[in-house]
């Protein structure tokens, strides 16, 4: 994706783990293009911490 302000990669990684379970990976970078959105990127990195501690603290696997 891109745009004026900013240039965005995504990625996507699946790893199955049985014949049941795939672990999903996202990651996503950003690469800010004016100040304006250097700032919002920088909030981001700010927020991720927090995003990261919650991740960890739940157990996010869905059982079909």
């Amino acid at each position: 994706m891109q745009s004026n302000d900013v240039t965005a990669y995504a990625t996507q990684e699946l790893m199955p783990l049985s014949k049941s379970r795939t672990r999903a990976s996202f990651a996503i970078e950003l690469q800010p293009e004016s100040l304006s959105c250097l700032t919002i990127v920088q909030a981001m990195r700010l927020g991720k911490s927090r995003l990261e501690k919650r991740f960890a603290s739940e157990r996010l696997i869905s059982r079909l």
